[in-house]
């Protein structure tokens, strides 16, 4: 059996997004940013994890809880996703499905 898991602790780039899909399935979009040192001569980096919350139940109380620069945990499965730009180049995108999130205080 094979099993993906990610655990993220970063801020909300945004406030979340709320989407309602086809099948009438409201669910919520946000990113969060985590902040890296990476050695006292090249800095930080910054890596964004798009989010995506599928749960009808909490779609709306994430939007009440969660604003840009909230410090959040989140715990789900995470998805690469490719694509080329219109300028031919290629980039790569961090998606995560979330199955738990809570804001730190």
């Amino acid at each position: 059996m094979d099993y993906q898991h990610i655990t993220i602790l970063g801020r909300a780039v945004a406030s979340p997004q709320q989407f309602t899909d086809k099948n009438e399935k409201e669910y919520s979009a946000f990113s969060i940013a985590v902040n890296r040192f990476m050695g006292k001569e090249r800095g930080s980096a910054t890596t964004f994890y798009d989010c995506l919350l599928f749960d009808s139940k909490n779609s709306a109380k994430i939007a009440e809880k969660i604003t840009k620069g909230a410090m959040i945990a989140v715990q789900g499965r995470p998805e690469a996703d490719g694509y080329v730009t219109k300028e031919g180049e290629p980039k790569a995108q961090i998606k995560v499905l979330v199955s738990s999130w809570r804001v730190l205080k």
